[in-house]
């Protein structure tokens, strides 16, 4: 028995190893790639690999890792939506690995156009999936896609469900989460209020912008989608002045010297929050934070305007619309 630990620990041990390089190789091409979507992306070659090795070591605990890092790959893709629709038909149904999976498909497909296909798949998953925590999770994707489709009332009755599965803690949470979002986080609603110190130690109270468009961005150092809305965030505070636009960075952080290197090597001019609490953090919680990039504009009179969950091209271009419509008025 204790041969078989030591092997299994030492497998483990190289599973993690590989994982680790596989990820640095990927940052390394982020770095410099000019396309991010093009062939030459490693997480090709990578995910596939990956895939292969949960199929060879499943079921185990190193195949379920294997098959996250996967779709987390293929979710960071272009044009492989076809291959992560033939690499479900290996996932047994009764196999309690569906958490692993619904990221990356949405994703995937979202990237090819194909968001409707994968809400379709996602519903047939839900109803053949066994396990509960699986389909908690699966149910969970599919219900906060309606939620950004606008179908309120097929969101609530989703995370309804899931919250009477009562299968696993963490999708509980979030349904409670956003059914707390869809009765107090409304555009129109008056914005919940805080204050709290930033990471200099001033105070920020969100009454004190009353008069000003606020934006607010929750975001954090290892958040590869926020770079995308960092180009904007730099626009929006040098063409507005201070009693126009106020700009509040909101960090999931818990190293605040990564933190600090980050506000300086990407020029924020603005106050940065950050409790060093991740996700637990009082304004995450507050504005039912559980993605990353997010944002919030707040109006003159201190009103939600306007909402963004998830980062990605484009992205930033659509709050500085919306900025710009509600500092003209």
């Amino acid at each position: 028995m204790t041969e078989q630990n030591n092997a299994l620990s030492q497998e483990e041990m190289d599973f993690k190893a590989w994982q680790k390089a596989a990820w640095e190789e990927v940052e390394q091409f982020r770095e410099t790639a000019e396309d991010y979507f093009g062939e030459d992306n490693p997480q090709h070659r990578l995910a596939a690999e990956f895939f292969q090795m949960y199929l060879e070591k499943s079921p185990s605990e190193i195949a379920t890792k294997a098959l996250d890092n996967a779709f987390t790959m293929w979710g960071n893709l272009k044009g492989v939506s076809d291959q992560v629709q033939v690499a479900l038909k290996y996932i047994s149904y009764t196999e309690d690995v569906w958490n692993e999976v619904e990221h990356g498909l949405l994703r995937s497909f979202g990237h090819d156009g194909r968001e409707k296909e994968a809400i379709l798949l996602l519903e047939e998953l839900v109803e053949k999936v066994v396990p509960l925590k699986s389909r908690s999770a699966l149910l969970c994707a599919l219900a906060d896609t309606w939620e950004r489709e606008g179908e309120t009332g097929k969101a609530r009755r989703g995370f309804e469900q899931i919250i009477a599965w009562d299968a696993s803690e963490w999708h509980v949470d979030h349904a409670q989460g956003h059914l707390y979002e869809f009765d107090n986080l409304n555009v129109g609603q008056l914005a919940p209020q805080f204050r709290l110190p930033d990471i200099d130690g001033n105070h920020i109270d969100l009454a004190d912008y009353q008069g000003k468009v606020v934006v607010l961005h929750f975001g954090s150092t290892n958040c590869g989608w926020c770079k995308f809305i960092y180009p904007s965030l730099r626009n929006m505070a040098q063409e507005y002045s201070e009693d126009e636009v106020a700009l509040i960075g909101i960090s999931g952080d818990t190293d605040f010297d990564a933190l600090r290197t980050m506000i300086k090597e990407e020029q924020f001019t603005w106050p940065q929050i950050c409790e060093g609490n991740g996700w637990k953090d009082t304004v995450f919680k507050l504005y039912n934070m559980d993605r990353l990039p997010s944002e919030y504009i707040i109006d003159q009179a201190g009103k939600i305007a306007f909402k963004l969950s998830g980062g990605g091209e484009g992205s930033g271009e659509k709050v500085e619309e919306a900025v710009r419509s509600l500092a003209t008025q």
